[in-house]
């Protein structure tokens, strides 16, 4: 059997179109996992250092002053 030119045409295309869709997954991917990891580091570093703060023995933080508590919840965080 002899292919036509179309059909060729066709089986490249579907192979372009393969590439893209995996090259926009993987860059989504890629953006989505950068944004999470942010948003999670802004979130999460304050409160674990308020959380430690509470759990310390003899520690001057607690609930009565929330500010004091979150007050430079990120000085040691810096950018890489």
């Amino acid at each position: 059997t002899t292919s036509s030119p179309s059909s060729s045409y066709t089986h490249k295309t579907q192979i372009n179109t393969k590439q893209s869709n995996t090259m926009q997954e993987t860059m989504s991917g890629f953006i989505s996992g950068a944004i999470l990891t942010t948003t999670k580091t802004f979130v999460k570093y304050p409160l674990d250092t308020a959380t430690v703060r509470l759990q310390m023995p003899q520690s001057t933080y607690n609930l009565n002053n929330i500010p004091q508590l979150f007050q430079g919840g990120y000085n040691g965080k810096h950018r890489p």
